[in-house]
């Protein structure tokens, strides 16, 4: 059966793995995010061909060596997808996934199962988040609507977007807090993306192995914080890649150009010698000449010959000239490549280490604000707010009904339900159609 594939250009590796994770959309998947209906994926798919010719990656080939894996894009494959009402997504050529409820790595994991089947070959996949389902807010509140679902929303943000509940009394300080809990929560994120940040820079200007530092651990996490550290791991190499690359064009532009240099020099050499004997013979010709021993025209014939021969050298000598202006130029731009590449890794590790002590004192203040407003809340204050909030969430084919608090997380695609009455019993789980 004849199959149609569209290839982009192939990337080439010397090495016995490839993991690609890309980080072009807005959010990168972790692994551990659950996928949810309405949810928006980038999903970029690699086919992988092993060879094993070495030579197109200018390498020496060596007994035992790993096979050269090139991977080359699957256009026909990749693009945005939505997980749609059914649960699942419908990728062309492989099939449908079920998707809802199942971590990215699931999802991975099926799709290259499924490509393998198909094709007969081991891909690489990346999935990205491009948009996340909305978060929707019904019930006694001001802007009633669809809210865009961002990492760490709980029930008093939903709130805030809505613009709050319908109660007489405005909640002022439910508001300061929510305020406060996002200061905080994009001072932690600012935190910790600087953090990742300096230990990249840290990394790759020194040449060491990437590791976390006390700082992003105690931050995030441990776990976190090695998942974090092994995604950009796996973008070190992928750019380690491109330098190989770009510094085998270039070695190969400065083999050309010296090639070309000795080449000419040869000429040169040989042109010479030629027109030293062509100039030694004329010099014999017209002594004959004066003693009337040889013809005039036969001294202009060698005469003509010898000048000719001048003309060729000279321009071989200006060709050699230019030869060598182009071999000084490839080298200085290796080097230059080389030493633009450090300096701009040491310029981000400083302009990183700045912003990092910035951002600490600032996560340190709204870490501080936060809990200064949420110990000065009473209890009577959420007693005399007789507001209840209930999340519809989907949950094994149906729905659930979750009776929360305002300080509940929120999961994309909730549906959070805001009543004005009773003042509920308690916060618990009602399961419900």
């Amino acid at each position: 059966m004849t199959q149609h594939r569209r290839r982009g250009r192939p990337v080439r590796f010397a090495a016995a793995g490839i993991a690609l994770v890309a980080s072009l959309g807005p959010a990168a998947a972790e692994s551990g995010d659950l996928l949810h209906v309405g949810d928006r994926l980038k999903i970029t798919v690699y086919e992988v061909v092993e060879s094993a010719d070495r030579s197109g990656a200018g390498e020496p080939q060596e007994a035992g060596a790993p096979p050269v894996q090139a991977a080359y894009p699957r256009l026909d494959l990749s693009g945005e997808y939505l997980i749609e009402s059914s649960g699942r997504v419908m990728l062309p050529l492989i099939g449908a996934f079920d998707a809802v409820e199942r971590p990215v790595e699931a999802l991975r994991a099926q799709i290259g199962d499924a490509f393998v089947r198909t094709f007969r070959r081991r891909p690489d996949i990346a999935v990205t988040f491009v948009q996340r389902a909305p978060v929707y807010v019904v019930g006694a509140v001001r802007n009633p609507g669809a809210f865009p679902f961002a990492a760490g929303l709980f029930v008093a943000q939903a709130l805030a977007l809505a613009g709050g509940d319908l109660t007489n009394a405005p909640p002022e300080r439910a508001l300061e807090i929510v305020r406060s809990r996002e200061q905080r929560e994009a001072a932690r994120e600012r935190l910790k993306a600087l953090l990742v940040r300096r230990a990249v820079a840290k990394s790759e200007s020194e040449g060491a192995a990437l590791a976390a530092d006390e700082g992003l651990i105690k931050l995030v996490g441990a776990e976190t914080a090695a998942g974090l550290m092994n995604r950009e791991q796996r973008l070190i190499k992928l750019r380690a890649q491109e330098r190989s690359s770009a510094r085998t064009v270039q070695e190969r532009a400065v083999a050309t150009a010296e090639e070309e240099v000795e080449l000419l020099s040869q000429r040169l050499a040989n042109y010479d010698a030629q027109v030293k004997a062509r100039g030694d013979r004329l010099r014999i010709m017209e002594g004959l000449f004066s003693r009337q021993v040889v013809e005039n025209e036969r001294v202009v014939d060698i005469r003509r010959d010898y000048a000719d021969m001048e003309g060729r050298r000279r321009d071989i000598e200006i060709s050699l000239l230019q030869s060598r202006q182009r071999l000084e130029a490839v080298r200085r731009a290796r080097e230059q490549g080389e030493l633009d590449r450090r300096l701009a890794l040491e310029n981000e590790f400083v302009r990183v280490t700045g912003e990092l002590r910035e951002a600490e004192r600032g996560f340190e203040a709204a870490t501080t604000v936060a809990s200064l407003l949420a110990r000065g809340q009473g209890p009577e204050a959420s007693e005399a707010a007789a507001v209840t909030y209930d999340i519809l969430r989907r949950h094994g084919g149906g729905l659930e009904t979750l009776h929360v608090g305002q300080g509940e997380m929120l999961e994309p695609g909730d549906v959070l339900r805001v009543q004005i009455g009773r003042p509920s019993e308690g916060v618990g789980k009602v399961a419900g159609k």
